[in-house]
Parts: structure tokens; sequence; C-alpha cells
């Protein structure tokens, strides 16, 4: 639902932040998508 707004963030922070922090905010917005599909 909200890959929309992942794919901004990737291109936005890979330029400035590490790909590690890149990362750990995709990772972030996947595990908050599947704690509201379990709701």
């Amino acid at each position: 639902a909200d890959l929309r707004l992942t794919i901004p963030y990737e291109r936005e922070f890979s330029g400035s932040l590490p790909l590690n922090s890149v990362a750990v905010i995709i990772g972030f917005e996947i595990l908050r998508q599947r704690s509201y599909s379990n709701i």
C-alpha cells in the first residue's frame, strides 16, 4: 500500500545517507506494513 512512499525515500536518501540506513528504513516500512495487515 505504501510502496509509493518507499521508492522516493530510496532515491532521495541513497545519495546522502549510507545504503545501510536506506535498508533499515525500507525494512522498517515492510515490518510496519505487516503489522498493519495483521491487524
